[in-house]
């Protein structure tokens, strides 16, 4: 099993988005500070479209875990 995990994004410190590079994978974990609210969760399904998502908010943020 291919992981792709992602963490610390920060998207809202970045106007156009942030450039990731495309890369075979699995299952996308995302952990931590990826953009504030519920931002990260629209835009990892939009991103990572077709691919199953763990997404783990900050823990400032809320102890969810979302499954994509």
């Amino acid at each position: 099993m291919r992981l792709r995990i992602l963490s610390d994004l920060h998207l809202e410190c970045f106007d156009g988005g942030r450039e990731l590079p495309d890369v075979a994978c699995d299952v996308v974990v995302l952990a931590g500070d990826i953009s504030r609210k519920t931002r990260g969760l629209s835009w990892a399904a939009e991103r990572f479209s077709g691919t199953p998502i763990l997404y783990q908010p900050a823990r400032k943020a809320s102890p969810t875990l979302a499954v994509i």
